[in-house]
């Protein structure tokens, strides 16, 4: 029975799958294939300003996106998988059912980001800023958020569960009607964190989190602390 608990709780924290592309294999490729309705794999994009853009319907296979600037675009009912972004400006860029699978954000920035009613599969966020992001109604499965600084973002009605949240800056963020099931908030800044005592069930947190919060519960119910 211990054996069957251990590997159980092995699965909800397990690390999301990396993009799988071959680097070797892509090629550079011209802004202007960048439309709505077009299916695009193998290729990569460095230094390059595509903003804004407003494409419906993009298909994304094996792809890489470095040093570049996506502001203020929107993407809607997009299907990305095996997408690698780093070091770019996506801020205040919007996605709409979308859907994202092993993809992977790192040192990027997200101010402003909103995505809504999509889903993320596998998918990794590393060393990102993303002050007054929003995630409101997305499914997130198996992925990983590590090293981020997300005061101020939204997680309204979000299901995280078996989701990994990583020494963190989660400031003010908003939490409320999520599934945290099994979402684990361990080495995270949870400071005046906005979510009602049942979201929070089934979450992982450290004993000192623990303590964090009570006093923020011990203050939401309007009681006084004397020592």
């Amino acid at each position: 029975m211990k054996k069957k608990q251990h590997q159980l709780q092995a699965k909800k924290t397990a690390f999301p799958k990396a993009p799988v592309i071959s680097m070797g294999n892509l090629e550079e490729l011209d802004a202007c294939e960048l439309c709505s309705e077009a299916e695009l794999s193998d290729f990569f994009v460095k230094n390059a300003d595509l903003s804004p853009l407003e494409l419906r319907f993009l298909l994304i296979e094996s792809a890489l996106i470095e040093d570049s600037r996506l502001l203020y675009s929107r993407f809607s009912a997009a299907r990305i998988s095996d997408l690698l972004i780093r070091a770019c400006d996506l801020s205040n860029t919007e996605c709409f059912d979308c859907k994202f699978k092993r993809m992977e954000i790192s040192s990027s920035k997200l101010t402003g980001f909103r995505a809504s009613e999509s889903e993320f599969f596998h998918c990794r966020f590393n060393a990102c800023q993303g002050d007054l992001f929003q995630f409101n109604n997305c499914r997130f499965e198996e992925s990983l958020f590590e090293d981020c600084r997300f005061q101020n973002a939204e997680f309204r009605f979000a299901d995280l569960s078996n989701s990994i949240i990583r020494n963190c800056d989660l400031k003010d963020a908003d939490f409320y009607g999520a599934c945290l099931k099994g979402t684990d908030f361990r080495g995270s800044k949870l400071e005046r964190i906005k979510v009602q005592a049942e979201d929070l069930k089934g979450a992982i947190i450290s004993s000192e989190q623990a303590i964090e919060l009570s006093f923020r519960f011990a203050e939401i119910l309007g009681m006084e602390i004397r020592d």
